[in-house]
């Protein structure tokens, strides 16, 4: 074979492929040009409702992407919709921790919300209480929902109602006590409230038994949690649960049971 066979095929190759490259250019422009042409017919909105929080639903994500009903979106042109925008809308939402606004093969307008996690529910000895998220941040309460957490009140409450408490040094410690017990299924079932008095110092209610736990401050809170858990599974079934008023697990190395008084 002489040289000019080879290079008729590798010509008629490069025809090919240019030909096949721009087929495919081409069906790209037609399927974006019939998307373009394409209107909003429907909107999916998704809230992640994972831990049982219902502060946000359907219809709140539907007035803020459309600007509480004033910037109409159905059956608009696909184009002339600002997904971005409408992102940040519905991020202004307290309870929102992120969300995503896309759409999707079939043509829908999709709204994926994740809503915060409250650790704990803050209630001041005067003022309007607030939740703790499970990032620190403290969250107004909702007239539509109330979270089963813990309760927290008492005069150290006023320290932590103030913004970025728990990122500092002295909240810091509080956060991930808090932290812990909404982590631990038997400590979250148990811990009812807590009372921090203007010194820091912790008191824990619990739900089941009438004694109420001086804990101290939050520093080797897994240490203090243990003895308390000794005191759980071996004083309480010999004594009985109504038997003490006080449980002190604050000292090092020691729990301090104080009966009832006498009737």
């Amino acid at each position: 074979m002489n040289l000019n066979f080879f290079k008729n095929i590798k010509l008629k190759s490069t025809v090919w492929l240019l030909l096949a490259l721009m087929l495919v250019a081409g069906a790209i422009i037609f399927v974006e040009s019939k998307q373009s042409e394409k209107t909003l017919s429907n909107v999916v909105v998704n809230i992640n409702n994972e831990y049982e929080n219902y502060f946000i639903d359907e219809r709140d994500v539907l007035k803020l992407i459309t600007n509480d009903d004033r910037e109409l979106i159905l059956h608009k042109n696909y184009d002339s919709i600002n997904l971005k925008k409408m992102e940040q809308r519905v991020r202004t939402h307290h309870f929102v921790e992120d969300a995503q606004v896309f759409k999707d093969h079939k043509g829908n307008l999709v709204v994926d919300v994740d809503q915060c996690r409250p650790l704990a529910r803050i209630i001041p000895n005067d003022g309007i209480g607030a939740y703790i998220s499970d990032q620190g941040i403290t969250l107004h309460t909702s007239a539509k929902f109330t979270a089963r957490v813990v309760i927290i009140d008492g005069s150290f409450t006023k320290k932590m109602m103030q913004p970025k408490f728990f990122s500092t040094v002295e909240g810091q410690p509080y956060f991930e006590f808090l932290s812990f017990i909404e982590s631990t299924p038997f400590w979250k079932a148990q811990i009812a409230q807590i009372t921090i008095d203007k010194n820091g110092d912790m008191s824990l209610t619990p739900q089941v038994g009438s004694e109420v736990v001086e804990f101290g401050t939050p520093e080797n809170y897994e240490e203090k949690l243990h003895k308390l858990m000794v005191f759980y599974k071996k004083i309480l079934p010999m004594k009985g649960w109504n038997t003490y008023d006080v449980v002190k697990v604050k000292f090092k190395n020691q729990i301090v049971c104080e009966k009832s008084a006498a009737i």
